[in-house]
């Protein structure tokens, strides 16, 4: 479902759109801070214009922080699914200093846990954190504490996003407080993800 609702999304103007009514919600509910996780990826291999993406999502964030309030930031994040092709687009699109967006603030890992090892996506995550970006990958939703400790230690996760079959191992939680590391846990397994549009799921805080 979601992956065909992503390939509605054909212009930059529709990705301007979306981000600036997913804003304009925001600002319904008295969120004054977001930060979006943007997959620049999908849309881009879609044959959307990479500085025509970025141009897009500035506009739209530049918009809602004047007309609403609402302060927007972004996440780029790897759809781990897609290798280390997508990988390797995603950090270049987030450090290239010709393209990466001003509100760009931290760096992630999404997609199916299964089969997507995290200690692969090292490298990328050292570029991305050498060009000043916050490490914040999705880890132990659908697999066990060892992709959280994976995450922590190959990725240097700042924020875990789930992170919750680190109850199975109460030694990774420990482990967080001597980090800084965060566990985000947005939802139970069985919730429908809060994603929208191309690449878009949220972290907010309210007024």
């Amino acid at each position: 479902m979601y992956l065909s609702v992503v390939d509605l999304i054909r212009t930059p103007e529709d990705v301007r759109l979306l981000t600036y009514e997913v804003a304009r919600e925001l600002a319904r509910q008295q969120v004054r801070y977001a930060e979006l996780t943007i997959t620049p990826f999908s849309s881009t291999r879609r044959g959307i214009d990479e500085r025509a993406f970025m141009d897009a999502i500035e506009d739209a964030r530049k918009a809602a922080e004047a007309e609403f309030g609402t302060v927007l930031r972004w996440c780029f994040d790897i759809p781990g699914e897609a290798g280390l092709e997508a990988a390797e687009e995603t950090t270049r699109l987030a450090t290239d200093d010709r393209l990466r967006p001003e509100g760009l603030v931290s760096f992630g890992l999404g997609g199916p846990e299964v089969g997507v090892e995290r200690p692969q996506f090292k490298p990328y995550f050292d570029r991305a954190i050498a060009a000043g970006l916050h490490s914040v990958p999705h880890a132990g939703e659908t697999t066990g504490p060892q992709t959280v400790w994976d995450a922590l230690t190959h990725l240097r996760a700042e924020r875990i996003g789930h992170g919750t079959s680190s109850a199975r191992d109460p030694s990774s939680s420990r482990t967080s407080p001597s980090t800084g590391s965060r566990w985000r846990c947005a939802r139970p397994p069985t919730s429908p993800p809060a994603r929208y549009g191309p690449s878009m799921s949220i972290r907010s805080r309210s007024s």
